[in-house]
Formats: structure tokens, C-alpha cells, sequence
């Protein structure tokens, strides 16, 4: 069984594809796992969760995915790594000048 694992799943029917069920039924399950991701400041898992079917540009309770990372408490070095995997993944954010201070990056703030 999946670290984890989706409520709404109580069993899994292995009559049918066993590996097709099982990637969808964990792809599901990423949207949970990148918010524990947020609060530890793990990259490389907020990258697993981009690379399993995550969207940085979607939508959770009607906020974009990255709110849930901003609004977190915690500040750390990795913070802005965590910011980066995002763009890096095609995060469309129109406040450049927002981005660029929450990616530390002088450079892009210096051309706003």
C-alpha cells in the first residue's frame, strides 16, 4: 500500500490491469503528498509530484497550487528551491515582481 493512499479507495480490484489501476490510484494521491512536501521544503518531492501528473498552475479550493506553499509559515534556504521547481515546471504566476523576491532572484526583480 501507498504512504498515501486516497480516502475514497477501499480496494483494489486486481482482476483488472494491476499496474494500470495502481498509477492511476497513486497519481491521484501526489495532490496530497506535495502539501507534506511544502511543509518540509522537499524538493525533490514537489518535483515526484510535478513528474506524476501534479500541474503547478492547478487549482486547490479554488487558489492556485503555490498559495498552499507561500502561505506556509516556514522560510527556509530550500524555500526558494521549492518556488523554482514550479516555474521550472511551466508555473504561469502573473506577479513577476512577487516572484522574483520569493526566488531571491535580484536579476529578475532588477527588470520589473
Amino acid at each position: 500500500m501507498p504512504l498515501f493512499w486516497p480516502e475514497h479507495v477501499k480496494t483494489l480490484d486486481l482482476n483488472r490491469n494491476f499496474s494500470e489501476t495502481l498509477t492511476i490510484e497513486i497519481s491521484m494521491d501526489y495532490l496530497q503528498k506535495i502539501i507534506s512536501d511544502f511543509e518540509l521544503h522537499s524538493v525533490e518531492g514537489i518535483k515526484e509530484c510535478f513528474n506524476h501528473g501534479v500541474n503547478p498552475n492547478q487549482l486547490v479550493n479554488g487558489k492556485p497550487l503555490i498559495y498552499q506553499l507561500i502561505n506556509m509559515y516556514t522560510r527556509g534556504p530550500r524555500f526558494k528551491s521549492c518556488i523554482r521547481a514550479f516555474v521550472d515546471q511551466g508555473l504561469e504566476f502573473e506577479e513577476k515582481i512577487l516572484l522574483s523576491v520569493l526566488l531571491d532572484d535580484a536579476a529578475l526583480l532588477e527588470t520589473q
